[in-house]
């Protein structure tokens, strides 16, 4: 999971996915920059620099 907002009537999730995704979801592409944006938002992810594969 790479980023979640929560609103009373729904959820919206950014997340990495290897295999099938529900299909009772709605998917959208992101761009580069709502990723970037995302990894850099509020520093609450679930990733590391690892993950990126970006030297420390």
């Amino acid at each position: 999971m790479v980023r979640a907002s929560h609103t009373d009537r729904q959820s919206t999730l950014l997340a990495r996915v290897d295999g099938v995704v529900d299909p009772e979801w709605t998917v959208h592409d992101v761009t580069l920059e709502d990723l970037i944006l995302a990894y850099l938002g509020d520093g609450e992810t679930t990733a590391d620099r690892t993950e990126w594969e970006v030297p420390a």
